[in-house]
């Protein structure tokens, strides 16, 4: 059976959350925090939510450490299971809590384009973004880069192929790899950097943005208050 790669498979059909909540270490404007957010939106699963002031230094507590040695955010608690980093928590989400296989495909070949776009956007996209964005945000640089732009707008080409004709990043269905890379993408609003020039990118922003009901909730609010905070 397809659903054999789910073997912890919830019978759940309602939409409201399932399980004890799962303690969530997040800070709201972190793309990997939103990523994790909206792969738990998705498949239905209580959190408690613990939100991190990473600017006033409530990572670095002894606390929180206890937890999470390398102190970086998202930091799931399930019960008795600490997990960390971003993409293995959506992907612990999807094993342990899916319904389905539709956000990560059970299909070798389909999950196999899932993984690529998720190492790509590991390694490729998000880092461009974060070399593009920190230094303006957090440093006393006025002007974007040159040379991390030339590196954004490359990993965009890249994307734009990727997406070609498909609705989405792998095909004609939502996936994790579509729920990464917009938490990553999104991140440059908080420069107010515009993607201009990539039409399929641009078309696939704004679709997941007319179609995902939590979209401004997690990606939008919390960028506009951070926004406001500084200004």
């Amino acid at each position: 059976m397809v659903l054999d790669c789910l073997p912890c498979l919830r019978k759940h059909n309602s939409t409201e959350p399932v399980g004890s909540p799962i303690d969530l270490y997040y800070c709201d404007i972190s793309p990997p925090s939103r990523a994790v957010l909206m792969t738990a939106r998705e498949i239905g699963i209580n959190l408690n939510h613990i939100k991190l002031d990473l600017m006033a230094g409530e990572h670095m507590k002894t606390e929180f450490i206890k937890i999470n040695f390398m102190h970086t955010v998202p930091t799931i608690v399930d019960d008795k299971f600490t997990l960390w980093e971003s993409r293995p928590i959506m992907l612990y989400f999807c094993n342990k809590y899916a319904q389905n296989d539709r956000l990560y495909p059970c299909d070798p070949q389909k999950r196999a384009l899932v993984d690529r776009m998720l190492y790509f956007d590991l390694g490729t996209l998000y880092n461009s973004i974060y070399s593009l964005v920190i230094p303006k945000l957090f440093g006393k640089v006025t002007e974007v880069d040159t040379d991390e732009e030339k590196k954004l707008r490359e990993a965009l080409v890249y994307l734009e192929q990727f997406i070609g004709d498909n609705k989405y990043v792998t095909g004609d269905s939502l996936t994790l790899a579509d729920i990464s890379i917009l938490a990553s993408l999104t991140f440059l609003e908080v420069i107010d950097y515009k993607i201009q020039g990539f039409e399929k990118v641009q078309d696939w922003l704004q679709r997941l943005e007319s179609e995902l009901p939590y979209y401004n909730e997690i990606n939008k609010k919390p960028i506009e208050d951070f926004k406001a905070a500084r200004s």
